[in-house]
């Protein structure tokens, strides 16, 4: 714990308890800053340095000229986040306390900018901020990965595979419906491939679920549209286990085969 007067930002969203560390939220989310430890603070300048663009200034915060919101209340006024409808990414945050010394020297620990708010996508892309460093992993290289990574799913393979060896139906890939949606869409292709160029298929998948306020899931569609496929056995279905979306394959007795997900587009929708 360093020695008081410093600065460590805590959050609230929402208002549960309020912690250090970053935080990622579904959007429409209400952040309430404060600092851990007042003692001994002069002056203080909370800074929200980055956000997504568009992003409108929060009641009580001021836009200054370089595109920066400060504030220099004791605990700053509450902002609200944007649905990722709106814009997603991040909001960078800063807190400096007493001009950023302790004892009339420039100390570290007069600053913090460890605090920061993702709203993903509802693909799931989280964007990079200025001065991001290893909030969300190791640096902002490594979020960025991810991002690329999520991109490549959507236009061309999504990482997801299974073996199958005979007519057992096997899971080739679960979704997970979070609860604080009310529609779910699936729309991929999947493709199965033989050790021999005799066995092959391919299928279009397009799936609907809506949950509502009780938590009941419903099945609007489910369609599975056979493209091709060399062994009428071969099959693709769609089961639902508590909130997962489940993608089963069926292959066929004697038959090695390895099934792909293509072009994968997962969509969790809140109201």
């Amino acid at each position: 714990m360093p020695s008081t007067p410093y600065a460590t930002i805590l959050a609230s969203v929402d208002g549960d308890t309020a912690v250090t560390g970053v935080r990622t939220v579904a959007g429409g989310n209400v952040i309430q800053l404060s600092g851990q430890d007042t003692a001994f603070w002069t002056s203080q300048l909370w800074e929200l340095y980055d956000f997504p663009g568009g992003y409108a200034t929060p009641a009580g915060w001021t836009l200054g000229p370089d595109g920066v919101l400060t504030s220099t209340a004791v605990t700053p006024p509450t902002f609200t986040v944007d649905p990722p409808r709106d814009r997603f990414g991040k909001y960078g945050v800063r807190l400096t306390v007493n001009d950023g010394l302790k004892n009339g020297v420039s100390d570290d620990e007069m600053r913090d900018e460890a605090f920061a708010v993702l709203v993903p996508s509802y693909g799931g892309l989280e964007s990079v901020f200025e001065q991001e460093e290893n909030q969300f992993g190791t640096s902002w290289a490594e979020a960025l990965k991810r991002d690329i990574a999520k991109v490549d799913a959507s236009i061309n393979h999504a990482r997801s595979s299974v073996l199958t060896t005979n007519a057992t139906v096997t899971l080739l890939k679960a979704y997970s419906m979070p609860t604080n949606s009310r529609h779910y869409t699936l729309r991929c292709s999947v493709l199965a491939v033989g050790d021999t160029l005799a066995q092959s298929a391919l299928y279009d998948v397009t799936v609907v679920y809506t949950r509502d306020s009780g938590g009941t899931y419903t099945q609007r569609v489910a369609s599975v549209t056979t493209v091709y496929e060399t062994t009428a056995g071969f099959n693709v279905t769609i089961t639902q286990t508590s909130t997962d979306l489940n993608v089963n394959v069926t292959g066929a007795a004697a038959t090695n085969l390895r099934w792909h997900v293509f072009a994968e587009r997962f969509w969790t929708l809140p109201y």
